[in-house]
């Protein structure tokens, strides 16, 4: 008997590829093309006229430990980077971290010799500074400053017209 020749099969490559190629004796197959869910997955292998797509599922970030430092496409994977951490006592969150930014840590304010602290630094909060007290020429000085508390300073005792100074006075006392 003859040989009876048929039509290949022609494959919608929009949506299918050629899974088996055609032989002298076989027709070509043609399998429907994988759909990517784009909520989940990335197509991290593109289709070829030849080749399936592959789908691959989205990298999760642990939000309390990292962010979302590079963005999901539909053909690439987000990147999780892990969180700056702060040390608190010698550091303050100076920028909140958010799911696609990392926070950031700013030393804390160091006072000066002429300055005294008002409030210790925390994780949350920086360090703060004001500036001591200055006793004026009327004044002297009861207390002296601190790291941690300020200079205080107290008039000087004015004598009345029926009094004279006994004692002249200085920087340190009436």
């Amino acid at each position: 008997s003859n040989r009876v020749c048929t039509a290949l099969a022609t494959c919608d490559f929009a949506t299918q590829y050629e899974s088996t190629a055609k032989g002298n004796k076989r027709d070509r197959v043609c399998s429907p093309l994988t759909t990517c869910d784009f909520a989940t997955q990335y197509e991290s292998t593109a289709k070829t006229d030849t080749s399936n797509r592959i789908c691959s599922a989205l990298t999760t970030c642990d939000y309390s430990t990292q962010y979302q430092s590079t963005a999901k496409t539909n053909t690439s994977n987000r990147v999780c980077t892990a969180l700056t951490t702060c040390d608190g006592s010698t550091h303050w969150i100076s920028t909140a971290k958010t799911q696609t930014t990392n926070r950031a840590c700013t030393a804390h304010t160091t006072c000066t010799a002429t300055q005294h602290q008002t409030r210790d630094g925390t994780l949350q909060l920086d360090r703060t500074c004001q500036d001591n007290t200055v006793c004026e020429g009327d004044e002297y000085e009861t207390q002296a400053p601190t790291a941690t508390s300020d200079r205080t300073c107290m008039s000087h005792t004015t004598c009345a017209a029926d009094q004279w100074e006994s004692r002249e006075d200085g920087t340190h006392h009436d």
